[in-house]
Order: structure tokens, then sequence, then C-alpha cells
């Protein structure tokens, strides 16, 4: 459904939440709009700018909520597979910029007020939770199993009204799957349903949404680790991928496969720590290698077969995966999918001995 209009977003002429025109050049896209040129409009309103009037406008620079992780009046993702710490995490980073410190005591964050939006834990655990990390004031929202639907007509207006007249400059949705009802496979659904995120961008909201993976991303996150439409990465502005080595839960590796406005961080380790009822994350440092070729290249496959919309036969398999970056090639393929037939793949011998592959169910995210 197509969001309704809202006086408190930014009209077009405002040219979106980073870019001040000068005032000259305000005043010539007014005057065109007055002196009404159809052939120069995509729609009524609607003008392209010219590269000329472009360099007299001034631009702010992408501004970062928590440095280099996450952008301000963004769309932000934090994913991960069950048990990642992806939901603590959320709550670790709102903490931070409730008390404007450093978040994982590393990156510094702005100070700023944070509405919770969970659908899927209760109070009694959201609370539990924060008790966990701290025991400070914060001055934080929280809303549980309210039912909210980003997509039904009104939510985001109800939203930003109530974020503006409590000043809230930031709102975290867990989660994603949790406040729509589009058909998360769909492209063109998903697209509708990010239109409302950039509803709250425009209204100078900075969105946080918590997303799940597959359990086959555990070991190999990518750009096709969030579940669901590829439309869903792509709307992203920044987006930290969590998981667990080799079934540590007290280490997360975090990997950033996202930033618009500033070059990717490398990956990074996280320390979970515990005593008696504290719970508290422990910035260690950019990771270590996790996997060699062998495994880098058995992960690179599974991911693959996951994502397939049906079987592959080791052609496909080797022309899709040949190039890239850190795993086996023509050789390497081939004996992998030999290995991982053993274990975690299914094989089909076809006509003309054609073998096909897929995933095993139990390798699944059910």
């Amino acid at each position: 459904m197509t969001p309704s209009p809202n006086p408190a977003f930014k009209k077009v002429e405002d040219i979106g939440r980073n870019h001040v025109p000068s005032p000259e050049v305000a005043e010539a896209i007014a005057q065109r709009r007055v002196q009404s040129e159809p052939q120069k409009e995509l729609s009524p309103g609607v003008i392209p700018l010219s590269l000329e009037e472009m360099r007299k406008m001034d631009f702010d620079p992408p501004e970062f909520i928590v440095d280099q992780l996450f952008l301000k009046n963004g769309i932000n993702a934090i994913s991960g597979v069950p048990e990642s710490h992806k939901s603590f995490l959320a709550l670790d980073a709102a903490k931070s910029l409730a008390l404007g410190m450093p978040f994982l005591g590393t990156f510094p964050a702005q100070q700023c007020k944070t509405l919770i939006i969970d659908e899927e834990n209760s109070y009694g655990r959201v609370l539990a939770r924060f008790d966990a990390l701290t025991n400070e004031k914060l001055d934080i929202g929280v809303l549980c199993g309210g039912h909210i639907k980003i997509d039904e007509p009104g939510t985001v207006e109800k939203i930003i009204e109530y974020c503006h007249a409590h000043g809230f400059g930031t709102v975290i949705f867990d989660s994603l799957s949790s406040i729509h009802s589009a058909d998360e496979s769909s492209n063109s659904q998903m697209a509708k349903v990010f239109e409302y995120f950039i509803r709250l961008k425009q209204a100078n909201l900075t969105v946080f949404f918590i997303h799940h993976e597959p359990k086959s991303s555990k070991s190999n996150p990518s750009h096709a680790s969030l579940r669901g439409a590829g439309d869903i990465w792509a709307k992203c502005d920044t987006h930290i991928s969590l998981r667990h080595p080799d079934k540590d839960v007290n280490t997360i590796i975090a990997t950033q496969l996202k930033n618009r406005d500033a070059e990717r961080l490398p990956e990074f380790v996280l320390a979970v720590h515990r005593e008696d009822d504290r719970t508290w994350f422990e910035y260690i440092g950019v990771a270590p290698e996790q996997v060699g070729l062998d495994g880098r290249t058995d992960d690179a496959i599974i991911q693959l077969l996951a994502t397939a919309d049906g079987e592959l036969y080791q052609g496909q398999i080797i022309e899709a995966l040949l190039g890239a970056q850190g795993i086996g090639g023509k050789r390497k393929i081939p004996e992998r999918l030999n290995a991982l037939a053993k274990t975690k793949l299914d094989c089909r011998t076809a006509e003309h001995g054609r073998r096909y592959y897929s995933v095993k169910p139990e390798q699944l995210d059910g």
C-alpha cells in the first residue's frame, strides 16, 4: 500500500534529509513548479535537478549515531541465527545511546532517546536483560506485544508523532518479520514495507531492526544471509551479522556486511561475560581467520544451495562460485562436494551420470 501524505515529513522542495539547497536554488525550484512545465516533470511536482544545480547545494556529510557501525537517520540491520545475542546486543546499543557512552566500550555513540518496539519478547524478559546489562537509570521507552504492523494505514504516522512528542530519536524493531503483513520472500512486497522505514528516516528518526538468518549462514555470513527477499538487504544502510564460532556461546563474531557511507570494518570478536545476574559484552579486537580453504569452500557451497530454487548440479555450482574470493576452484569444489555429500548434502544421480545436490533438511532453519 502507498504511504499517505503527512505534514510532518519534509516536502520534495527540501531535497531530502541531508540536502540543504542554497536560497537561490530553492527559489529556482519553486519558480519552476509555479511555472508548471509538464515536459520537464517526471510526475506532477517532481522535477530532476541538473548537476550544476546540485553543485550549488550544501550537503551535510553522513553522520553515524554509533561511530562506523550505525547510521544516524538510517536503516540499520542486526541479524544472526537463533541465540546469537542479536536482541541482547541491540539493547546494549540502546543503553549506550541513552548514556551517550561508547558502544562495547569502543565505538563512540551519540546520546539519544530510544523507543523499542518488541513483538517477540515480554516486558519481563526485556527488563531482565536491561537489568543484566546495567543498573543505571536509562531514558528508554519499551512497547511489547502491541501488535504493531508498520504497513497498516496510519501506524507509521502514529510512531512519528509519538517519537517527536516524547523526544525519541531512535526506534528499534524486534523483529522485522513480526511488524508487517507482507510476504517476506517477495521483493515487491518488502520494498513497500521499507517505504515505511524510509518515512521514519525522513522524519529524522534512526531505525534499527532485528532479523533472522538461516542456520546455513552461521559460519559464512553474506548479503544473502538475511532471511527473505533480497530487497531487505538492498534497503539497509548498515548491516551487522552475528554468529558464535564452533558453538562457543561465550564468543561472538560480528561481521559488518554493509555500510553505505564508510569503509566496512573488518570482522571483530566480542566476549560474552556472565557473573551472578550480570551480563556484558567486551570488544576483543579484529577476528582471526576462523576457517581454512576447505571450510570456506564448504560454507560457500552450502550457502549457495540453501538459497537456490531447487537442486543444482556440479557444473552449475562451479560456475556460480568460480572466482569468489577465498574459496577453492575447479578442483577444490568437486572435492568438497564429494565430502559434503557424506554429511550435509543430499546427492542424486540423474541420466548420463549427472549429480544433483541439495542441502539436507536438518541443515536448514525450519
